[in-house]
């Protein structure tokens, strides 16, 4: 995080490693997100503007429970 420090100014890597202290949200809201910054991580999406990664797993909705039997029906059948 040192190195990285000195690549993006700013961001104070030095000191707080990437935990996220107030003082690292804070920057990261006044400053963006750097290159550095994972886009897993909640606010750094929220930052960028992306959706929540939840959003992104299970982007496919549940199937009911009558659509389900009906499947495993015609499976039986087939």
């Amino acid at each position: 995080m040192r190195e990285f420090d000195s690549v993006h100014p700013g961001y104070n890597f030095a000191t707080h490693k990437g935990y996220p202290t107030p003082e690292h949200c804070r920057l990261l809201k006044e400053l963006g997100a750097a290159p550095i910054h994972r886009r897993s991580f909640a606010r750094v999406r929220q930052v960028l503007g992306l959706d929540p990664i939840q959003d992104e797993l299970f982007a496919d909705p549940l199937q009911s429970a009558e659509q389900l039997e009906e499947q495993a029906h015609a499976a039986h059948n087939s």
